[in-house]
């Protein structure tokens, strides 16, 4: 017994079949894509959204912002021996 039954296991039409079944999906925004590709391209646009968020202020008013030199708020690191 050759084969098993199983038929032509690496044919095109298989292969064909297979990508038709592919769906990739968008972990931030749960959209579906056939392709890799296009998932990738896709990601572009959450990644600049990130990217746009990363730089804006905080929302909160600014009181989770790091304290510099000449805010009024410096901390003394004088040792007092």
């Amino acid at each position: 017994m050759e084969g098993g039954g199983s038929g032509k296991v690496g044919s095109p039409e298989d292969a064909a079949a297979r990508r038709a079944r592919e769906y990739h999906e968008c972990s931030f925004c749960n959209r579906g894509f056939t392709n890799a590709q296009a998932l990738g391209g896709h990601m572009n646009v959450h990644r600049d959204e990130r990217r746009r968020q990363a730089a804006a202020p905080p929302a909160d008013g600014g009181g989770s912002q790091k304290k510099g030199p000449g805010s009024s708020e410096e901390l003394d690191l004088e040792l007092r021996l």
